[in-house]
């Protein structure tokens, strides 16, 4: 089901939806920066196979993005970095009318 993201290629992805599991671990010394592991899991029926994929590794916290094949974007489904750094987006939305 997951595999290991080592050259991730989005744009080409064929698939209908794509999910993004980056795991963070908290690192054993305070001042050190947390390690993380990304993940592509290409191959689940729904966002809760992957979302309990993402439980069962075991990180301290995980992010969880969605891509699907019509986007080039990844959107955030679930949490926020390990180290619980303050994250901004803006939206722009337009009215037609």
């Amino acid at each position: 089901m997951p595999r290991r993201l080592d050259v991730p290629d989005y744009a080409t992805d064929p698939r209908a939806s794509v999910y993004l599991v980056r795991l963070w671990f908290a690192p054993s010394d305070p001042a050190a920066a947390w390690p993380m592991d990304d993940w592509i899991l290409d191959d689940v029926a729904a966002v809760e196979d992957a979302l309990a994929w993402a439980v069962s590794q075991g990180a301290t916290s995980f992010e969880m993005f969605v891509r699907t094949h019509e986007q080039q974007d990844w959107i955030r489904l679930h949490g926020e970095p390990g180290d619980g750094r303050e994250i901004v987006t803006e939206v722009l939305l337009e009215s037609d009318g």
